[in-house]
Parts: structure tokens; sequence; C-alpha cells
């Protein structure tokens, strides 16, 4: 099941501007799951991840404008030739990468998440999007868990990294934002 929400065809997302502690001076409407505005090409540093609790496994999926993504990976590899391609997405690296980046935490336990699947896609604006799937397991179903989404908040002052979250059973839903002029962790518990 969680593959299939992950993966699952028709993921774009309306998500209200009014959840989010938004810079002052962005038109924030977000019409894309990555939310890019359609009349500008890519003015908008953001990411966005759907994370999926069921019993003691952690599954998210994750979609980074390409070209934002090159240049993060190219800084943390040392690599400045580095370019992500539809058929080399530097799974490896990026799990790295996000690992350094991002923290899980269930129940007190830090969760190693990695790289399952990945690919490219176009968003409706035609950006180029990369996603990857990384997965984990917990000790047990999630009674805690403590985020920090904080990919490429080294290289966009203005970097936004929307995270929702779904918890089965018991279909609990929650939206996280996190800014890199801000860059706390946030507890959630169910």
């Amino acid at each position: 099941m969680i593959l299939s929400v992950l993966l699952a065809a028709g993921l774009g997302v309306s998500v209200p501007s009014s959840q989010f502690r938004v810079p002052t001076g962005l038109d924030t409407t977000l019409n894309s799951e990555l939310g890019t505005r359609n009349s500008l090409s890519h003015d908008l540093h953001v990411s966005h991840t759907r994370m999926v609790l069921e019993g003691t496994t952690v599954a998210c999926r994750i979609r980074l404008f390409k070209d934002d993504l090159e240049k993060a990976l190219r800084l943390y590899s040392g690599r400045d030739t580095l370019h992500l391609t539809e058929k080399g997405r530097a799974d490896s690296l990026f799990g790295a990468y996000f690992g350094q980046k991002a923290t899980v935490v269930a129940d007190g336990k830090r969760i190693a998440l990695t790289v399952s699947a990945s690919g490219t896609e176009r968003d409706p604006a035609a950006q180029e999007i990369v996603w990857y799937v990384l997965e984990g397991e917990s000790g047990g179903p999630v009674s805690k868990l403590v985020l920090l989404q904080g990919v490429m908040f080294e290289l966009f002052r203005d970097q936004q990294n929307i995270v929702q979250l779904l918890r089965a059973p018991g279909d609990v839903h929650r939206t996280l934002y996190f800014v890199s002029t801000d860059p706390r962790e946030q507890v959630i518990s169910f």
C-alpha cells in the first residue's frame, strides 16, 4: 500500500498558502505539487515530500527541481560537472545527501532511509523534476515523530520544503512546512 500511495498517478496537490509561514513579497499561489507559479519559470526554491507511516515502515517520495538539486549535489559531492539525467539520477549520492540534510526520528530512534526508486518528470509549468522514493524501518508503530526536512537550506535563503504526512492505519494527515530561515525540527505525536 505504501508505494502505491507514494507513486499513484495524479499526485498534484493544491496546498492553501494560509497553512504556511510564507516569506513576505512572494506570490504563493501553489498551483502544482511543487508550488511553481504558472506565470514564472522557476522563481521558487521548493521541494515537496509525501511521507507515509504504516506499521513499522517509513517511506517518502520527494520531488525537487532538477537544476536546484544538481547545484546541491555538486556542492555536497565536490563534483563540479555532476549532471542528472533520465537514466543517471545519482540515487546513492542523493541518499547520502538526504541523510545528512533531513532528520527522521521515530520514538527516539533515528530512521535511516535508503533510496528504493527514482525518476524524472515535468511539472505543469514544464520544469524538470527529479523524484526519489526513500524507505526505512522503525522499531514499531510510530507514536512520536521528529522531522526536519532541510534539503537545499545551504543553497537558498528562500528554500521551502513541504512535507505531507499520512499515518496509517487511522488515516492521520499532517502538513509540515520547513524554511531555511527557521530550520527547526518539528514534532508530531499520534
